[in-house]
């Protein structure tokens, strides 16, 4: 399971390669097999990608996405997401993350005018679903596998090998969308949307070791509280506070990971306000008491 760190924007911090091979390969799961959600996040890399266990839920733009096994999706830079599982059921996919730099070569190149900062700055193009019923995007997806083998091989010049794959990946996505995104290219509503979920989103972030009052992210947000909630919940799918609390939830966890803290010392820590509450939500989201989730992730190192 690939490990999230998050800036104060909700940007994700975690390192996508290394500055000088910016590419990043990993697995995610979820389900109940994987207690930690995935938070809502966005990065400046573009991501493809691939499920390889049941069907995954990728959320953006105030949709969901049910994604198949077999099937991928593209998400472009700077667009926030999260991913869970459709029905109750386990789901795995792939990720194939790369700096826009991996194709753009260097600053005004052709590769970067003609084919990267289109799709980058088109609003049609925040994401592409990828079925594996439709010729090109098939070969997208078997590329993407090839990715994933070539990445976990290292084998020697594997980089060149990989930057091949990339390279056709984008050549075959933007000579198969290059009409829609020049067609569709302006859609500002999604920039509004984002920017409100992004500010949402940090509010909470900054806050949640406090009572939040639903009137003070509306007046952050200069939105009535009616407003405030029905915006949120149609862009992401839950309550304002079924969010919070799994917001909590999920920062409980990494402190009961990383952390010696108390199970009370987390409960106030993370703006439970009461063990006995905190244990009982923590109950019903795993199944298992903090002290339990402690005890096993302690045996399972």
């Amino acid at each position: 399971m690939y490990s999230l760190s998050l800036d104060e924007r909700r940007k994700e911090i975690t390192s996508h390669g290394t500055f000088d091979f910016p590419v990043a390969v990993y697995e995610n799961r979820v389900g109940k097999s994987s207690l930690k959600a995935i938070s809502w996040h966005w990065h400046e890399e573009l991501q493809f990608c691939y499920v390889t266990e049941g069907t995954v839920s990728f959320f953006l733009n105030g949709k969901v996405f049910p994604v198949k096994k077999g099937d991928g999706i593209f998400i472009n830079s700077e667009v926030l997401h999260t991913a869970k599982d459709a029905d109750d059921s386990d789901g795995a996919y792939v990720c194939v993350d790369f700096h826009p730099r991996m194709i753009a070569s260097f600053p005004n190149s052709v590769f970067e005018r003609k084919y990267v900062s289109p799709v980058l700055k088109s609003k049609g193009m925040e994401y592409v679903l990828l079925a594996r019923s439709k010729e090109s995007h098939k070969e997208i997806l078997t590329r993407l596998e090839n990715v994933r083998r070539i990445f976990e091989s290292k084998a020697d010049g594997y980089e060149f090998d990989l930057c091949c794959e990339l390279y056709m990946i984008w050549k075959n996505m933007t000579a198969d969308f290059r009409g829609f995104y020049a067609a569709k290219g302006e859609e500002p509503e999604n920039d509004v949307v984002n920017r409100r979920l992004r500010e949402m989103i940090m509010y909470i972030r900054e806050h949640y070791q406090e009572k939040i009052r639903l009137d003070e992210i509306a007046q952050h947000l200069h939105l009535s509280p009616h407003e405030c909630c029905r915006f949120f919940r149609k862009n992401m799918h839950c309550t304002i506070f079924d969010y919070i609390s799994e917001y909590r939830l999920t920062r409980s966890m990494e402190l009961l990971d990383d952390t010696s803290m108390s199970v009370t010392q987390i409960a106030y820590e993370t703006g439970f306000g009461s063990s006995s509450y905190y244990i009982e939500k923590f109950r019903r989201k795993t199944g298992m008491t903090p002290a339990k989730y402690r005890h096993r992730n302690d045996a399972g190192h």
